[in-house]
């Protein structure tokens, strides 16, 4: 008897359900906002620092204990601020989701994000996703991904074929080493 192999889709966020150019936007702002809350509590930021970028806010996070946390606070209000922003990326993302069950008929969906909103975020573009189906990972190690691959994979017990969706080159490194299929986004917005 031939059985259809069960699917599991996952997502990710920042540039794959929500637009690039609306992450990074948001990301900067807050961002920013972070570095004058630094700089006015006295803390001395380098001028090539003061750029937003992902190794910027990785190495200032290293760098400064409370910088995190200060960062996922200016993000939210950040966010709250943007919600119609936010909200204009939800056709989008629905389409791309409703493609994806119609071609793969998953099991479940879950969304995989290192970004500490995600929930916030999630909630806005697919209000109907379960929270236990929001998994986010922590920003400033982005390789965490990996082991929640890792861990949902072997959770299924190789009775269900994983695939991960993402824009980014190490979303597929990710995938690959975990031996999951990985599509990148490019290939879902070309039938959209």
């Amino acid at each position: 008897m031939n059985r259809e192999c069960k699917k599991i889709i996952i997502f990710d966020l920042d540039g794959t359900l929500i637009r690039n150019c609306t992450a990074n936007k948001l990301y900067e702002e807050g961002y920013l906002r972070t570095i004058a809350e630094l700089e006015k509590s006295g803390r001395q930021i380098p001028g090539y620092l003061k750029k937003h970028s992902y190794e910027n806010f990785c190495r200032l996070s290293q760098d400064i204990k409370e910088m995190y946390e200060i960062f996922k606070e200016k993000y939210l209000q950040v966010l709250k601020e943007n919600k119609i922003e936010i909200e204009k990326e939800k056709p989008r993302a629905r389409k791309i989701i409703e493609l994806t069950i119609s071609k793969y008929n998953p099991k479940e969906i879950y969304i995989l994000s290192a970004n500490p909103h995600a929930n916030y975020i999630s909630k806005i573009l697919v209000p109907c996703m379960p929270d236990n189906n929001i998994l986010t990972v922590e920003g400033i190690n982005y390789y965490q991904k990996e082991k929640v691959l890792q861990s949902l994979k072997k959770s299924q017990n190789g009775t269900t074929e994983i695939i991960y969706i993402g824009d980014l080159e190490w979303d597929g490194e990710i995938a690959e080493n975990v031996g999951v299929k990985f599509l990148n986004i490019k290939e879902i917005e070309n039938v959209l």
